[in-house]
């Protein structure tokens, strides 16, 4: 029998508060929607959704891929067990997105004792890969943000 981990993620990036509330209001920015020169720190949500506890394992390559060829790759990292319905969030180390455009997170894992590890999204009724997991991103024109912003400010 395989592991199943179902993995999300969620992005923190570093706005001003009055900017960061403008975001909210006006709702520019999708859940997944970063900001081109914002640092961002990405934390995985990882839950064992199989009926018997994960012993671990070793993500062992980490790369965010964006338009035209250009990536972070990240260091591996371990990811501790996890019990049964357990979910760890793990923090990964900041980055910070350099290329406009659609963009994803790729990480490939290898379990402690060597058994697969099928890996699931929003949706827990077929994996997405096999030892691997991928999401999308798209990231957002800081310029472009910054002039909405500064004519929404004229207009009040």
């Amino acid at each position: 029998m395989n592991y199943k981990l179902q993995i999300a993620y969620t992005c923190k990036q570093l706005f001003s508060e009055q900017f960061k509330k403008w975001l909210e209001d006006t709702h520019y920015l999708a859940p997944f929607d970063l900001v081109r020169g914002i640092e961002c720190t990405i934390t995985l949500h990882i839950k064992n959704i199989e009926n018997e506890n994960f012993p671990g394992c070793l993500a062992k390559s980490i790369v965010i891929n964006y338009s035209g060829g250009v990536r972070h790759d990240l260091a591996p990292f371990e990811i501790p067990e996890i019990k049964v319905n357990q979910e760890r969030q793990i923090p990964l180390p900041p980055i910070i997105p350099i290329v406009e455009g659609p963009g994803s997170i790729e990480i490939e894992f290898s379990s402690k004792d060597g058994k697969p590890i099928e890996c699931y999204q929003r949706r827990i009724d077929r994996p997405i890969g096999i030892n691997r997991w991928l999401d999308i991103f798209y990231v957002i024109n800081r310029e472009s943000l910054n002039i909405m912003w500064r004519l929404d400010r004229l207009g009040r």
